[in-house]
């Protein structure tokens, strides 16, 4: 990568570059996400890696292109014995790769975090749940928010993990409230945190520690300071499930599942917000609704007359029909979704898209193919339409008949072209 634009000229110095500006520009945003010191967030690492390891493969094909023209064929100087190392560096770099691909497993991990769902119970009768990861961002097996530098958390619905667990996109109001919740843990404000949890639909907290890659069981990554500690001072948050070197799960034994009917307490606890009124709030007891349903999608059951709660941030376009009538929402502990239910009967609650969303992807769309028709060779001007030529018309005038003998040309004796000769 270094060694390119030093050597190559023409062209190649060009590409050489453009290799550059993707390997420094892109590593430094993976660098400055990493540490948190970006107003903004970004992609996983992995995503914004791919463009470092495109500049890198850049670079190395500019070298290889450079050698026989640039440093062979060029007079004598620094770059002749510069561009030998780097050229013997590619063949060097070679060796381990064709190693690693021998046995197929790219060096991958036998055991990942992922088997961690495994033990965790799928569409259980008592109703959807969240899990809650937290710990150094580096071993949790999801894209995570920053919590503070060294700390991550991350939220996931249960079942296996699904793309969307790996892009999460910017924090919604759920998320920062749980980041509020987790520093009022930390600063011993409460002592029931699984209160504060409960509203999100969060049954387990996970704190893992070795992930196959950044940590193995021999030598697993140490706990972020003080973690544990809060975690275990909790009275609502159960005795760790299993211990390291994998990975910690507490179960938060005040949780209310993501979509659930509300008790006669709950219901009215729903109407304020704050961390004060949800600590005094017990929201166990509540009746689970459409166990089994994913969470981005339609959700059909039976409702009985209550609150129903969706553990999802308040948004207009979600509705409820209950029995085809319309059922208004409303927020419940100051950030999440809840419908007030009359009377019981089959209920349907579903999400409408807006139609601005379906619009900015019209336009991403139309973007990335100026994008695609400008990086290819495809020009408009070569498609223009031209003019057809005008047919020759045909030619009716006499032609001479040159095939006749030198001799009676000479004699005067023309054939007759069937015209007079004028006067």
């Amino acid at each position: 990568m270094v060694v390119a634009p030093l050597v190559a000229r023409a062209w190649r110095f060009t590409w050489a570059i453009r290799s550059a500006a993707l390997v420094f520009g892109f590593g430094a945003l993976a660098v400055l996400d990493d540490r948190a010191a970006l107003p903004v967030r970004m992609p996983e690492p992995g995503v914004l890696l791919v463009p470092v390891a495109i500049g890198v493969a850049l670079a190395a094909a500019c070298l290889a292109a450079a050698f026989q023209d640039d440093v062979l064929g060029g007079s004598f100087g620094w770059r002749q014995p510069l561009g030998l190392l780097a050229g013997a560096g590619l063949v060097v770099g070679v060796v381990p790769g064709a190693f690693a691909i021998t046995d197929g497993e790219w060096g991958m991990p036998r055991r990942t975090l992922v088997s961690v769902l495994a033990q965790l119970p799928r569409d259980p009768v008592d109703g959807d749940y969240r899990v809650l990861w937290v710990g150094d961002p580096r071993v949790i097996p999801v894209a995570a928010y920053t919590y503070q530098p060294g700390i991550g958390y991350a939220l996931t619905d249960d079942g296996e993990l699904t793309v969307h667990d790996f892009w999460s996109g910017r924090p919604t109001d759920v998320e920062a409230e749980v980041a509020t919740a987790l520093r009022q843990m930390a600063a011993g404000v409460t002592l029931r945190g699984g209160r504060l949890l409960a509203q999100y639909g969060i049954r387990y907290v996970v704190v893992p520690v070795a992930d196959g890659a950044n940590g193995t069981v021999g030598n697993p990554l140490p706990t972020p300071g003080g973690l544990v500690d809060v975690l275990e001072d909790q009275l609502d948050l159960a005795a760790p499930l299993t211990r390291p070197p994998n990975f910690l799960v507490y179960e938060n034994t005040a949780y209310t599942p993501t979509r659930a009917v509300l008790t006669t307490a709950g219901a009215a606890a729903s109407q304020e917000a704050g961390g004060e009124a949800m600590t005094t709030a017990d929201l166990r007891g509540s009746t689970p609704f459409a166990v089994g349903a994913p969470s981005r999608g339609d959700a059909t059951d039976q409702v009985e007359a209550g609150t129903l709660h969706v553990a999802v941030p308040y948004d207009p376009n979600w509705s409820l029909t209950v029995d085809g009538s319309d059922v208004p929402s409303r927020r419940a502990f100051g950030s999440t979704l809840a419908f007030d239910v009359p009377t019981a009967g089959r209920a349907t609650l579903t999400y409408d898209t807006p139609v601005a969303r379906t619009l900015w992807l019209v336009v991403q769309m139309l973007v990335w193919l100026a994008l695609l028709l400008a990086a290819s060779r495809f020009r408009p001007a070569r498609w223009r339409l031209r003019r057809p030529r005008p047919a020759q018309l045909a030619d009716t005038s006499p032609v001479a008949d040159l095939t006749a003998p030198i001799d009676a040309l000479a004699a005067g004796d023309v054939p007759s072209t069937g015209q007079e000769e004028p006067a």
